[in-house]
């Protein structure tokens, strides 16, 4: 379980900012998202609130758009239809039909993200993960490879087998005056120069 400084649940504070942004209490979201970066300082609570407030406002522009696109249209079709009689081209169940489609989307978009920060994983969702990363002021760089350059390999000499120092081998001789074994120039028992 990761728990913050004060005991409280990491993965439970971004769940619980993720359900607030869904219900659409901004407020309470930007509080926890207060919470997680001055209190906490935890980099990856304070992603993930923020995550849910721009998820929640994301989906409310698009649904703002969505509607001031039918009001248009709406009024348009009503001047239209103001000038001959013959036909009305508004219809009302298209816009409640993508605005359902929105819903939903939305819906499923918070669930995954539930289940991600629940696991305490990022909640990755395409366009929301940029805006967060933008926010936080990540810059995640592209890396690119710069083309390797041929380059010929390097030709060892051939080798050749280090000679040997040459080792003077020591003869053996007898002592002419006491008759013992001699390895060298003199006699290791009565001191006689071998020559």
């Amino acid at each position: 379980m990761f728990k913050g400084k004060y005991g409280i649940s990491l993965p439970a504070i971004a769940v619980l900012a993720f359900v607030l942004a869904f219900l659409g209490y901004w407020e309470m979201t930007l509080l926890l998202i207060g919470y997680a970066v001055v209190l906490e300082k935890d980099e990856w609570l304070g992603r993930q609130t923020m995550s849910a407030l721009i998820l929640s406002l994301l989906i409310y522009c698009i649904e703002f758009v969505v509607r001031r696109i039918f009001t248009a249209w709406e009024y348009c079709a009503i001047k239209i239809a103001s000038w001959s009689d013959k036909f009305y081209m508004y219809n009302a169940k298209t816009e409640n039909t993508i605005l359902w489609i929105i819903g939903i989307l939305f819906f499923v978009l918070f669930i995954i993200s539930l289940i991600q920060v629940a696991r305490h994983k990022d909640a990755k969702i395409p366009v929301v993960y940029g805006l967060t990363n933008w926010a936080f002021g990540f810059v995640v760089q592209k890396s690119y490879q710069q083309p390797v350059m041929y380059q010929q390999p390097v030709q060892q000499p051939a080798y050749q087998p280090v000679p040997q120092p040459v080792v003077p081998q020591q003869t053996t001789s007898t002592c002419p005056k006491c008759g013992a074994t001699v390895n060298g120039k003199f006699c290791g028992i009565c001191g006689t120069n071998i020559k």
